[in-house]
């Protein structure tokens, strides 16, 4: 990713060698980002059933929201509200379908058993 960025500051015409300010951004972006965000959550792949991870994933927009009207001051709207709404509904809706066809599979398979 840091090369990437490397790479598209250079074709826009970033001074990258020169601004000191241009190569911070660049090793931010890839040890926070990168390293810290997509490792943590290959972690978390591993060692999670792949249905969790798909919900907590599915957070991620409102998460952003969330931190976005924390730490950048984004105004709080009433679409950014029944918009944050309508994705916990969706994720908690999932999470019943799931728990429903879990429940399905074990009683099948105790039944065989």
């Amino acid at each position: 990713m840091a090369i990437l960025a490397m790479f598209g500051m250079i074709i826009v015409n970033a001074k990258v060698v020169g601004n000191i300010n241009g190569l911070w951004g660049v090793l931010y972006y890839s040890l926070i980002s990168g390293l810290l965000g997509i490792g943590g959550q290959f972690y978390c792949q591993r060692i999670l059933d792949s249905y969790k991870i798909s919900l907590l994933l599915a957070l991620e927009g409102l998460f952003a929201t969330i931190f976005s009207i924390l730490i950048l001051k984004e105004p709080l709207t009433i679409k950014v509200i029944i918009g944050g709404l309508i994705m916990i509904f969706a994720v908690v809706f999932m999470a019943y379908m799931d728990m429903r066809k879990y429940k399905k599979t074990s009683n099948i398979e105790n039944i065989t058993n």
